[in-house]
């Protein structure tokens, strides 16, 4: 039996024992699992059985939490849980969206500053497919953010007009989904409209 690994992303609030997961190879899954001692966010290993249409996870293993440092930390990876969560359609892969969440276990702290997780946020969004259509200027900077590696990104100098142009292309893509108002984790620098 082949090993899988995933992310948890939620658990369903009327049933705690079915878990909604990035799944490495299979992308957002909904499953059945056991252990209520996992947390959003925990990197996993473990094995799928099917039951018909449905799935249950067994011999669950913790493999990795990211390192955070403070609670700004804190939201904005619970951030990019729920905005994973709820922009990825159940069973659609994006394997690029889990590498990118795999650079937050061991680079989180990297993103120190606001101006680097909107970047990173650029990035999560570019790797769904949305894009800005006509300003040319949003243009030029999808295919910066589409094109180089997050390593590279981050290394970047952002000045002001090109923070605004990336302020004004994530409440794009925030209000473009339709429970955008339950939304319980808009960081900080995603609470002001440019």
């Amino acid at each position: 039996m082949a090993r899988h690994i995933g992310i948890l992303l939620r658990r369903n609030s009327q049933r705690l024992s079915h878990v909604f997961l990035l799944d490495k190879n299979m992308g957002k899954i909904q499953t059945m699992c056991d252990r209520t001692d996992l947390s959003r966010g925990v990197l996993m290993g473990y094995n799928l059985t099917t039951y018909g249409s449905s799935m249950k996870l067994n011999n669950v293993d913790l493999l990795d939490l990211p390192d955070i440092g403070s609670i700004h930390d804190l939201m904005f990876f619970h951030q990019i849980l729920e905005l994973s969560y709820y922009f990825i359609p159940l069973d659609t892969g994006v394997p690029e969206i889990f590498e990118l969440l795999m650079f937050l276990y061991a680079y989180l702290q990297k993103l120190s500053d606001d101006v680097l997780k909107k970047i990173f946020l650029c990035k999560f969004f570019a790797h769904l497919g949305f894009y800005p259509e006509e300003d040319q200027g949003h243009i030029a900077i999808f295919q910066l953010v589409r094109a180089q590696c997050i390593d590279d990104l981050l290394g970047k100098s952002i000045d002001f007009s090109l923070e605004r142009k990336l302020d004004q292309w994530l409440d794009y893509c925030i209000s473009l989904h339709p429970c955008t108002n339950n939304f319980k984790t808009v960081s900080p620098f995603m609470s002001r409209k440019s």
